[in-house]
């Protein structure tokens, strides 16, 4: 596309530029779609029992937080009633940031609800459509972007992880492929080559592997894990180890891990493992960005804990250690690059719930961005993270070229301090207009 004919000339006042952009704007066409946030941000799942909800928090440069928007997928006034948008268990980005999928884990026993949440470019969310699954779905992730899978977590039949396919601009989910996973699954990992993924299951400490071909899932192996739970699987980015949390089991202290072939997604145990941590209940393990250093949260005594990872992945306790408060206050925690984010679900007894963010030394340290930053919803739980990749910021939405929808966006935050604001001077306006016209593809 060619750069608009257009000549900016000065004014004295504002009307010029607003007549501008009301004549641009109408030579657009009549709908421009939405793409992922311009920012970057982190969605929250609000695991609330009389409100589920997401909340949308945008990252500043330093790493610290700013909340953005609450939206409500279900409320109650009392337990006596009942809604499928209540408790808002996991949350997932798709690959290109444009569509958020939510569980709930709510008192049914049938079915359950997962919602799609559109992301907008300001990092603002709107629901776009919701269906149903079988009871219960405690994660969900996405596989790529028009496949999700999502678990059913049963205490008394036999656990799945099910495949859907998804549409999201219409508004469709259809079931593609079930395997079973064993006996209790409570999450799912997304391998970085987005061809497999691994669930676990802590009745009979196992972590299986699965080929995802198409829509389809294939198990490739078993890897037993002794007498040690394996919770809270995290995938090193380089897709070479994966890790998990032992919870109370084998004296409430236990770090497991395996080495992955990357054809088959087979594990072998690493050498050493389990290793044993000084925080009590391990629940989840996260990997930094340069694959260093791996971080544990704990549900017991509710604290993160740093771990460097050694060259044949051994982890070594470093001592670092952040305590979020009261036994079970810590929701998950969730990494990308150097930053670490972790929810606070407690307001019970020390009144603190929201989102801590972490800025990971070269040490591995913990180097906390800002205070803690209330979700404003109840029982903030699993996170989603977005970091847009670097590129012109006139390419507001995303897409790798600066044209008629980046412009449709900056005249729709003509006048505020949103997306659009290109010199930085805290209002979008003419010189933005400029800017943007400079950078036409």
């Amino acid at each position: 596309m060619k750069t608009p004919n257009v000549t900016l000339r000065a004014s004295t006042g504002s009307a010029a530029p607003l007549r501008l952009a009301s004549l641009l704007l109408a030579a657009l066409p009549t709908s421009i779609g939405w793409a992922q946030s311009s920012v970057p941000a982190i969605f929250v799942a609000n695991n609330g029992n009389l409100e589920g909800s997401v909340s949308s928090l945008t990252i500043a440069p330093d790493g610290s937080l700013a909340f953005r928007q609450k939206l409500v997928l279900g409320s109650v006034p009392s337990l006596q009633f009942f809604d499928p948008g209540l408790n808002a268990y996991s949350i997932s980005i798709s690959p290109d940031g444009r569509w958020l999928a939510v569980s709930h884990a709510t008192a049914s026993t049938t079915v359950e609800r997962i919602s799609v949440l559109e992301v907008l470019p300001d990092a603002g969310i709107a629901l776009a459509f919701v269906f149903d699954t079988p009871d219960s779905p405690l994660d969900v992730e996405w596989v790529d972007d028009g496949l999700l899978a999502v678990t059913r977590t049963s205490t008394n039949t036999a656990n799945n992880v099910l495949l859907y396919t998804i549409d999201p601009e219409e508004g469709q989910a259809a079931l593609s492929d079930s395997a079973v996973s064993g006996g209790f699954n409570s999450w799912i990992a997304v391998h970085p080559s987005r061809e497999l993924l691994f669930t676990q299951e802590s009745s009979s400490n196992t972590v299986r592997s699965f080929v995802v071909e198409g829509s389809s899932l294939t198990q490739t192996s078993t890897a037993f894990n002794g007498s040690v739970y394996p919770l809270g699987l995290g995938v090193s980015p380089d897709g070479t180890r994966i890790y998990s949390g032992g919870g109370i089991s084998a004296g409430g202290k236990m770090i497991s891990g395996w080495t992955i072939d990357a054809a088959l997604g087979v594990l072998t145990p690493i050498p050493g493992s389990p290793w044993i941590s000084p925080g009590q209940s391990p629940k989840q393990v996260a990997v930094s960005g340069d694959g260093s250093y791996a971080y544990v949260g704990h549900g017991t005594d509710a604290t993160i804990r740093g771990f460097a990872i050694a060259p044949d992945g051994a982890l070594v306790d470093i001592g670092v250690m952040f305590d979020v408060g009261f036994q079970g206050s810590l929701g998950e925690i969730a990494i990308s690059g150097d930053l670490l984010f972790a929810t606070d679900r407690d307001t019970i007894f020390d009144g603190q719930r929201g989102v801590y963010s972490f800025t990971i030394g070269v040490d591995g340290s913990l180097n906390q961005n800002g205070p803690l930053v209330d979700t404003q919803g109840i029982s903030p739980n699993s996170i989603a993270i977005w970091r847009p990749a670097p590129g012109d910021p006139a390419d507001l939405d995303g897409n790798g070229t600066v044209d008629g929808a980046d412009l449709g966006l900056l005249l729709a935050a003509w006048g505020t301090g949103g997306p659009g604001d290109l010199d930085g001077n805290g209002i979008v306006d003419g010189a933005d207009l400029g800017l943007l016209l400079a950078a036409w593809q």
